[in-house]
């Protein structure tokens, strides 16, 4: 097999890992600490992807006009330092996936909306020794579909935009590989239904990580 990329981006929420269980066991915890009513799974599900604030933002009445934000946020984001891996795990596949595409050759790297710490923390804990980047949000920084995440953990590859692809879940995913001139791929089994994703009109849609290596040939 000859790949046609020299490096595979994962995003991590809903594409490399089911992190819901911890998201929202977090978030309800934080809501309740906070005097906030508690918010359902797919609630959760459907507030996840522009990152830490806007997740908190969207869980609160008034959204980013409560004034309750700042506090909210920093109650979730210590609960869910302290339970970033209890019910995370790997999609089926996943793991064997990312030998397969390592074996062939590619280089692997991680571009997520996560805390830059959290997202270190949950690969290495996760995939050890998988990836040879890691990009997480960094204060300051811009958030995806901004596309500073993929092309710092590009450089760190030493790979093109033009010869990787990106794989994520969501309409940001989609428009971060955009954004970054990088291939993409959109996943079907995270956090945004099929249907949505195909409203998007990506090259490609997969419904298994396996799919992974044909896109790559």
């Amino acid at each position: 097999m000859t790949p046609r990329y020299d490096a595979v981006i994962f995003d991590l929420d809903g594409t490399l890992l089911y992190t819901l269980p911890d998201l929202h066991s977090s978030l309800n915890a934080a809501l309740r600490e906070c005097g906030y009513a508690e918010r359902t799974l797919d609630e959760t599900r459907r507030f996840i992807g522009n990152g830490s604030r806007k997740l908190i933002e969207r869980a609160l009445p008034g959204e980013a006009e409560n004034p309750d934000v700042d506090r909210v946020l920093a109650v979730y984001r210590r609960v869910y330092r302290e339970n970033l891996v209890v019910g995370t795990v790997p999609y089926p596949g996943m793991e064997s996936t990312l030998f397969a595409l390592r074996d062939a050759g590619l280089r692997l790297g991680v571009a997520t909306n996560k805390p830059h710490e959290n997202a270190r923390y949950i690969i290495d804990t996760c995939f050890p020794g998988l990836f040879a980047a890691v990009e997480g949000n960094r204060e300051g920084q811009p958030l995806k579909p901004d596309p500073a995440p993929v092309l710092r953990a590009l450089r760190t590859l030493g790979v093109e935009a033009s010869r990787s692809l990106y794989a994520g879940d969501s309409d940001v995913d989609y428009y971060t590989a955009v954004n970054s001139g990088a291939d993409s791929v959109l996943c079907a089994w995270g956090y945004r239904a099929r249907p949505e994703l195909e409203k998007l009109s990506p090259p490609a849609i997969i419904d298994s990580p396996g799919e992974l290596l044909n896109i790559i040939r």
